[in-house]
Formats: C-alpha cells, sequence, structure tokens
C-alpha cells in the first residue's frame, strides 16, 4: 500500500468495491485497485482529488478551500462528463470505463483492472531494440483503436508508452485519456490556492497540443503514435517539442533527429512515415490513421473495416481548415496520380515524333522547321491526339538563317508571403514579453510564426508562474520566521528559530492558545502575526532550565550551598566494636588483685 497520506485507507469501501491498494497518484487524483467482496471482481478507481486544492475530512470526505468552489464544481462536472463518454466506447483494446459514483464531495471513475506491465517496461527489459516487426503485436492493435476511437469522434491526446498496458496474454490496452489532463490542467493552474505546475509529455505531445486554446484533431494522435514508434525503434523519445519550437523559432534548425539516422535498422519507406507522422506542423503528417497504416504497410490487417472518418474537433473553437479527409486525400491523389500519367505519354509522343523528324531531315538532307501544337491547340482543331507535330520543309534555295539564341528572363524572386510575420516576430522576440507577442499577435492571428508566438506566451507563463510560487514561498517562510520570533517574544518559546515550522513551532502555537485562550489555526498567517504583536507582556508561565529557578518573573541561579549534594555514606560496612574485656573471678598480677 502506498504511504500516501491523502490516499484512501486499505478496507474503504466505495460502491461495493473495497479499497486494495494505491496504483498511482497524481496532480488530479489518487488510482486505486479495488476488489468487489461478493463477485471477486477487481476494478481500477480513479478518485478526483486536486492536490493543493482539496483535503481529506475523516475516512472518505473531501474539502476544498471555499474560493475554489467555482473551479472545483466545473473540474467535478467535466470528470463526469468525460468518463460518460468513455463508457460508450467498447474495443478490446481500450480500457473500459464502465461507472462513475458522485460521492463525499468528489467523483469516482470505474474502469476494468488492466495487469501487465506498460509498453515502455517491455522496451526497457529487452536486451536490445526490436525490429518492427517485433513491434507489430504491440503497435499494430493500437492503431486499431485509434482508428476506432477517430470513427467514434474521439480524440486520445495522451498516447504514449506509458499508457500502453501489455497484459500477460501480450494483449495491447490503451489507458489514461488525455481529456482528464486536460481538466486537470486548468482546474491546477486557475486555482487560486497554492498548488504545483503540472508538466505534460513533451516528447509524445504534438506542438499544436501544448498551445491553451488550439483546435486538435486526428493528427494530434498521429503525432503521439508517431512518436511512440520512434522510441520503440531508436531506443529514446523524439526531441522535446517545445525544444524544436524554440529552434525552429531562433532559425536554428528543426531539433529532431529523423529516424533514418537514430535507427539505420528501420526500413527506408517505414522511416519516411514515421518522420512524416512528427511533421511540426499538422499540415504535413498523414490525414489520418489509416494513411499512417498505409503508409507502414500494415495495411489489410485491420480489425475494422471502415476507414477513419474525420474526427470533429473537441474544443469549441471551428475545426482546422488545413484537415483534409481521408477520402478527399485518396481522390486528390487519384487525379495528381492520372494527371502525371498522361503527362509521360505527351512527353513520350514528342519525343517520338522528334525522332522521327531528325530522321526525315537526315534522310532528304534538308533542315525541316518543326511546330509543336500543345495539347490545348490540339483540342481546338478537334485532333485525337495529345500532340501534334507539323513538318514544314524549307526549299533548298532558302539561305538558313542563323538561329540566336534569346536568354532566358529574370524571373523576380517569389515574395515570402510570411515575411512581414518573421520580420515581426523577430521583433518581439527581442523584447520578449507577453505584451510584444500580444501585439505580434493582433497583426498576425494565423500562420506559422503566430503560432511560435503562442508558444513563447505559454512558456513566459510558466516562467512567471514558477517565479509567483518561489516568491510566495519566500513570503511564507519570512512570516514564519517572525511569528516563531514573537511566541519566543511572549515566553511560548520554541527556543530556536531556523523559520521552519515543525513540530516544535506548532506545539509552541498550542501553548499560546492555551493560556492566551485563543484558537489559532496551526499554521503561521498574517492574523496569529497581528495577535502576536499585540501581546506587551509575557503569556505562557516562565520556565526555567536545571540549576535555575523563578524568582520575580526571571530565572536566577540557584545558590551553590543548596545545590550541593548531601555527603554519600561509604560503599564498605563499617565494622561493630568490639565489646570490652570482662574478667571472671579474681586476677592478681604483681600483688595486685583485681576480682568480683
Amino acid at each position: 500500500m502506498n504511504n500516501d497520506p491523502h490516499a484512501l485507507q486499505a478496507g474503504t469501501v466505495i460502491a461495493g468495491y473495497r479499497i486494495v491498494r494505491v496504483l498511482g497518484a497524481g496532480g488530479f487524483g489518487i488510482t486505486y485497485e479495488g476488489e468487489s467482496p461478493v463477485t471477486g471482481r477487481r476494478v481500477a478507481i480513479k478518485e478526483f482529488f486536486p492536490r493543493g486544492i482539496a483535503s481529506r475530512k475523516g475516512a472518505t470526505e473531501i474539502i476544498y478551500a471555499e474560493r475554489d468552489t467555482e473551479l472545483v464544481s466545473w473540474a467535478l462536472k467535466r470528470f463526469e462528463s468525460s468518463t460518460t463518454e468513455q463508457c460508450r466506447l467498447k474495443h478490446p483494446n481500450i480500457v473500459e470505463v464502465f461507472h462513475y459514483l458522485a460521492d463525499n464531495d468528489t467523483g469516482y471513475m470505474f474502469m476494468d483492472y488492466v495487469e501487465g506491465k506498460t509498453f515502455e517496461q517491455w522496451l526497457r527489459d529487452r536486451p536490445n531494440l526490436p525490429t518492427v516487426d517485433e513491434i507489430r503485436p504491440m503497435l499494430e492493435p493500437v492503431i486499431d483503436a485509434l482508428d476506432y476511437l477517430h470513427s467514434m469522434n474521439f480524440i486520445h491526446r495522451d498516447i504514449a508508452p506509458d499508457n500502453i498496458m501489455i497484459t500477460s496474454d501480450g494483449r495491447p490496452v490503451i489507458i489514461d485519456f488525455g481529456a482528464i489532463k486536460i481538466i486537470e490542467n486548468r482546474t491546477l493552474l486557475q486555482a487560486k490556492t497554492v498548488h504545483s505546475f503540472m508538466v505534460g509529455k513533451q516528447h509524445y505531445s504534438p506542438p499544436e497540443q501544448t498551445r491553451e486554446g488550439e483546435t486538435l484533431d486526428a493528427r494530434a494522435d498521429i503525432y503521439a503514435l508517431g512518436a511512440v514508434f520512434y522510441r520503440a525503434l531508436a531506443g529514446k523519445p523524439p526531441a522535446d517539442t517545445e525544444e524544436r519550437a524554440r529552434k525552429i523559432a531562433f532559425g536554428e534548425g528543426d531539433s529532431l533527429t529523423p529516424l533514418s539516422e537514430a535507427a539505420p535498422h528501420v526500413p527506408e519507406a517505414i522511416a519516411k512515415a514515421i518522420e512524416k507522422a512528427l511533421a511540426f506542423r499538422a499540415s504535413e503528417r498523414q490525414g489520418s490513421i489509416e494513411e499512417l497504416r498505409e503508409a507502414i504497410g500494415w495495411q489489410g490487417m485491420s480489425s475494422s473495416s471502415a476507414p477513419t472518418k474525420p474526427v470533429r474537433s473537441v474544443s469549441s473553437t471551428p475545426p482546422n481548415p488545413s484537415y483534409i479527409s481521408p477520402s478527399s486525400a485518396k481522390v486528390a491523389s487519384g487525379k495528381r496520380s492520372m494527371g502525371k500519367r498522361w503527362a509521360a505519354i505527351a512527353a513520350a509522343l514528342v519525343v517520338l515524333v522528334v525522332g522521327s523528324a531528325f530522321a526525315m531531315m537526315s534522310f532528304r538532307g534538308g533542315d525541316p522547321q518543326l511546330a509543336v501544337v500543345t495539347p490545348q491547340q490540339s483540342a481546338k482543331t478537334e485532333v485525337p491526339n495529345q500532340q501534334q507535330v507539323a513538318v514544314v520543309e524549307q526549299p533548298k534555295t532558302q539561305v538558313q538563317q542563323p538561329r540566336v539564341e534569346t536568354p532566358p528572363l529574370m524571373q523576380p524572386p517569389p515574395v515570402d508571403p510570411q515575411a512581414e510575420a518573421r520580420r515581426d516576430f523577430e521583433l518581439a522576440q527581442k523584447v520578449d514579453t507577453m505584451e510584444a507577442y500580444d501585439l505580434f499577435l493582433s497583426r498576425h492571428q494565423d500562420g506559422f510564426y503566430a503560432t511560435l508566438a503562442r508558444a513563447q506566451k505559454t512558456k513566459i507563463a510558466m516562467i512567471e508562474q514558477q517565479r509567483a510560487e518561489q516568491e510566495q514561498i519566500r513570503v511564507q517562510k519570512e512570516l514564519t520566521r517572525n511569528v516563531i520570533a514573537e511566541l519566543q517574544r511572549v515566553g511560548c518559546g520554541p527556543d530556536q528559530n531556523d523559520g521552519e515550522w515543525n513540530d516544535t513551532a506548532r506545539k509552541s502555537l498550542e501553548l499560546y492558545n492555551k493560556h492566551a485562550k485563543t484558537k489559532f489555526d496551526s499554521n503561521p498567517n498574517g492574523e496569529l502575526l497581528g495577535a502576536l504583536k499585540e501581546r506587551d507582556a509575557r503569556v505562557c508561565p516562565l520556565t526555567c532550565r536545571p540549576g535555575f529557578r523563578v524568582q520575580n518573573n526571571t530565572c536566577v541561579a540557584i545558590p551553590q550551598q543548596v545545590q550541593q549534594r548531601p555527603q554519600q555514606q561509604p560503599q564498605y560496612q563499617q565494622q561493630p566494636q568490639q565489646p570490652a574485656f570482662q574478667p571472671r573471678g579474681t586476677i592478681c598480677v604483681r600483688g595486685i588483685c583485681v576480682g568480683n
């Protein structure tokens, strides 16, 4: 059992399931293993418990700070609706969520207990890097599961090796949907109470997912799945998303090492497919899971026959216009292929006719002129062939004029549509403040540099958040030091003041509350400090250390003669004195007789 002080104790019963142990804990909740004492069914129970906001009251009840009531109410409703939505999903490679309970001022999500090891653990236990064929039994069902999810208008948002469980019989199961992460991050970031800043899986999250308010579609899961492939085949995850954005923004190039270099043993076609899935821009990735499957070469083995449908965005903002549905992509690809065939046929006809013309020229000894008719001209003259060539022979008496080569016209360089945006972004980078990027985004709301500007804003917000937390810690420590100093002044201790609110300091506050007849909380705060400063006399009774005694409200040394201890008796036993000799009868010595 995990020694988490906030966790439910083993044996606690929730909705008929007995808590066995803690499986994991994060900033948003605690996950337990539960068991039904009636049926013996083992389940996983996720409890809504945002750390830093919630605290345990009694055995099961949870309480929150009053100032966070509105935020907690929103988070609990989203937690319930997300659980209800996941209950609709039925797939052998997706963990089944089957129940939700609202009780104890919190919520509980009930799902199947999946026993096994994560895909990350499976990779670490291997002595060497796996081949594509070795990871296929683990990742092909994941592709099927994501195909099913997208057809149900779901986006997982948190595909990673730690969120893919491998059961004892080798079946992969996807767990931990990313929708819960969204609720978690917003709850902890917007809470007014002290909280910890959450950091996402930057190696597996696509760039658009790290920006607040960005619309996501199937290509977000495609990026994450490509990162899982990369981790499995290269032995390490791809470059950090934030690092990639920073280097691209500063013109240093993409920091992602191509899989073909990181894992030369991977077939070139598969490496290229995974590299495309990891494209920084979503528009450059595959448009669907099915398209990624075909690029890898695993098509025809899907457990679902229907192709991936365009995924409806879970955000309230309009979907990304650059997203192309799989059917549209296939039609466009077919049109491009047909166009290339006609172009190849036309080129072959030109070569054939030109060759024939030169053959005729050499045979007749003349210098014919060639007139090439374009396909558009051919259509006007209603000639069935794509190209038409007319050979006109000049009279032999005509003197041929030397051909003058006309130099090609210098084409002006193409206009960069992002030139102005790039210039403004570089100016905003020099200032590197929220205001500078807000000004940039007011002028350039879309495009690549707008994406980088939003990423920089997110980074600045993180830095400001960390600074605010550090300042809050400094202020709290200074307050603690001042409270302890005032407790010492009013005679309640403790003996030392190191600025730490430990057990000795808490006992000193309890002693102050007892003699001052107050009920201050066990933590230092401004109200306590103000009440202590108003005391102008001793509150707690004076106690002196050994060797001193209280006299006139001060400790004075005890005199030396009083302190002397009585002399100890010698340890040896004194021998009893022998009784005096008593003679019997009359004794005479030298004429003198003594006797009774």
